[in-house]
């Protein structure tokens, strides 16, 4: 994507917020748009992190299971952040499609 391709987005994207932040609670939505942006560029941090979570239990469990299932939580956040962006002015606006609301944690 070319330089000019990423400003005509983010000026578009800009456009489209203001639009909708009139009738809709800005807080909400920049809340949204924030949780949609970090779960979309962080959502390979599920991969390190299942394992791990699995690694008490078993070592094994951890390369395989954790493996497979964290591929699986950071798909789904990555693919989940990105339809949260898309649809940040959008309601609902509190509703994270999953728990915690990023990979680090629930936002503020």
């Amino acid at each position: 994507m070319s330089k000019r391709g990423i400003v005509w987005g983010v000026g578009l994207a800009i456009l489209v917020w203001s639009l909708f932040t009139a009738t809709a609670d800005a807080e909400d939505a920049s809340q949204k748009f924030a949780r949609g942006a970090i779960n979309t560029s962080t959502g390979w941090v599920d991969l390190p992190k299942e394992m791990a979570n699995q690694v008490p239990e078993d070592p094994y469990r951890g390369l395989t299971y954790g493996f497979v299932d964290g591929i699986s939580h950071g798909l789904q956040r990555t693919l989940y952040g990105a339809w949260d962006v898309a649809t940040f002015a959008i309601p609902p606006y509190n509703r994270p499609k999953m728990e915690p609301e990023t990979p680090f944690g629930n936002l503020p």
